[in-house]
């Protein structure tokens, strides 16, 4: 359930004389007259009174108003419902892509019926079966939309007119528009047309008719222009309506289709607080995690932000600080695949085509059609479009396997060719964003600093770069308590290491270890010796070291390869 919008006018003048009063002694402590009769409690009272006023007309804002402030912010119709199928389909498949995490609409159809009051948007074949319904109601005021699990939701829907000349060219004015933003664009197209109707200029301007007519009057001269009963033209009349009209505009009837008003407005102040610009160091770690996860839905990681630090090119040059320069260190999670090859063509395709699409920036690629060739060792995705007259004009992008089918190769006309590290899983074939090493893959790293540098300042040098690692070891002699499981315990000793060096989420607040942190042999004593079942640690070598501490350059994290923790248990 959503809360309610506040009521911002029930505060009345008594009120806000009240909270005056009590504000004085906090500001003058010597003001201790409060009678009506006080030149400053009438003061009071006057602001009071301007205050009640201006707070009553918070709430008396028609919707409109609210609608032109929103689309300042960048919010406004969802999609029109007259260009469904057609020019506004991506707008209403993004709309249901985020809103309900339906992308399977991005290769669904959609079809109209009943009069073209009912949309149906529907995905059918032998891996999947899904629908959702829009339906107008009686009144045209509404759109509900009926999902497939059975989940209902209302949509406001808007009417514009747009008044035309001719219906090849652009429009002239909107019919809600005037009187408004479009008034002088319709005195300018009549004046134009008509040298003696210059009076217009001057003249009084009202609606009458339920809104249905225009009407331009100086008391002796008036013009009027009539829209239809069936909103499709526009009539112009001079100074009489008995007669044929003195000209004839065509209209244009846009259904808008909006979220509902207290919907719109919660996502308005949403985005006001929304991170957008990079300026401080958590800026471009939060907008570089957004990218990592925009890449692809369940993609995470870890982003690092170093200021004044060229670690792309700069580390050779000794150089302690390079103002201007921002380096993000970019950390990928190792176990989310972006997709499995084995299951393309198959449950997977969506997850491929909204990953290529991502990666490409191709629209087209949502709604491509995919086959595998060469025995399955090639994915080819290929538009969808008429290519009747030249079908070599069809875009594509193949991704094809290495000869020991531990890399795929994307490769396109079109697109930069990229590598992705393949890892068999289950028996199947998995693709993910980062190589062997553990480190991004030159994709990852393309697509964070597209990002960032769209939202960056323009003095800022901005390099994305693979993270530094130590290569840890470590020889540990515990002692364990009586009746312990050896090999549980060591289980657990090495598990706990790991997860404490870890870059996603090692160190002592479990965000990650500490760019640049130092080793110390105390802290993984206390660490180990917190362990159920350990009874003491006896000793621990750091790189075949007993040193207390080891130390890091300030851009390295840890890396524990497989091998690299010894542990000896003695038993007394």
């Amino acid at each position: 359930m959503s809360l309610p919008l506040p009521n911002l006018d029930d505060r009345t003048f008594n009120d806000l004389m009240k909270e005056a009063r009590s504000l004085i002694p906090v500001y003058n402590k010597e003001w201790t007259n409060y009678n009506p009769s006080d030149p400053g409690i009438t003061l009071l009272e006057l602001f009071s009174w301007l205050t009640e006023i201006s707070i009553y007309r918070t709430n008396k804002v028609q919707e409109e108003n609210y609608r032109r402030f929103l689309e300042l912010l960048g919010i406004g119709y969802l999609f029109r419902w007259n260009e469904i199928p057609g020019e506004d389909t991506n707008d209403l498949i993004d709309y249901f892509s985020k809103t309900y995490g339906a992308s399977w609409t991005k290769m669904a159809r959609i079809d109209k019926f009943d009069g073209g009051s009912t949309a149906k948007i529907y995905l059918e074949n032998e891996f999947e079966n899904k629908s959702i319904l829009l339906k107008f109601n009686d009144n045209k005021d509404k759109v509900t939309i009926i999902l497939d699990n059975g989940g209902i939701h209302d949509l406001t829907v808007k009417k514009e007119l747009r008044i035309y000349d001719k219906l090849e060219s652009g429009y002239l004015f909107r019919w809600d528009n005037v009187p408004g933003n479009d008034k002088d664009k319709l005195i300018t197209f009549i004046t134009q047309r008509d040298n003696e109707s210059q009076w217009i200029k001057y003249a009084s301007l009202e609606k009458i008719d339920n809104d249905k007519t225009i009407k331009f009057s100086n008391g002796t001269q008036f013009i009027l222009l009539q829209l239809t009963d069936e909103d499709n033209k526009v009539k112009l009349y001079k100074d009489n309506t008995t007669g044929l009209p003195e000209y004839e505009f065509d209209v244009i009837k846009d259904l808008k289709i909006y979220e509902t008003i207290e919907f719109d407005i919660r996502r308005g102040l949403d985005s006001i607080s929304q991170r957008y610009r990079a300026i401080t160091s958590e800026d471009f770690e939060i907008l570089s995690n957004e990218c990592i996860e925009a890449l692809q839905k369940d993609l995470s990681g870890r982003a690092i932000c170093v200021n004044n630090r060229d670690l792309e090119y700069g580390k050779a040059t000794g150089e302690d600080s390079q103002p201007g320069h921002v380096s993000v260190i970019i950390i990928p999670d190792n176990e989310k695949p972006e997709f499995t090859w084995d299951d393309i063509p198959g449950i997977d395709n969506t997850r491929l085509l909204e990953f290529l699409a991502q990666t490409c920036g191709g629209d087209w690629i949502k709604t491509a059609s995919i086959e595998k060739n060469s025995g399955g060792n090639i994915i080819k995705v290929t538009e969808v479009t008429d290519t009747a007259s030249d079908p070599q004009s069809a875009r594509s992008v193949l991704l094809k396997l290495n000869a020991t089918m531990d890399k795929a190769i994307l490769e396109s006309q079109f697109y930069p060719s990229y590598e992705f590290l393949l890892k068999k899983e289950n028996e199947k074939l998995n693709a993910y964003c980062y190589t062997e090493d553990g480190k991004p893959s030159d994709l990852l790293k393309d697509q964070v600093k597209k990002y960032l540098a769209k939202r960056k300042l323009v003095t800022t040098r901005l390099h994305i770069v693979d993270p530094e690692y130590y290569n840890l070891t470590l020889d540990v002699h515990i002692s364990l308590k009586n009746n312990t499981l050896e090999k549980t315990v060591i289980d657990n000793v090495e598990k706990s290491i790991r997860k404490y060096f870890d870059p996603l989420e090692g160190g002592k607040d479990g965000n990650g270890w500490h760019l640049g942190r130092d080793i110390y042999r105390s802290e993984i004593y206390q660490l180990i010796e917190s362990i159920q079942d350990v009874d003491h640690v006896e000793k621990i070598e750091v790189g075949g070291s007993d040193a207390e501490s080891v130390k890091l350059e300030e851009y390295q994290l840890i890396r524990l390869d497989q091998k690299a923790i010894n542990i000896e248990v003695h038993n007394e």
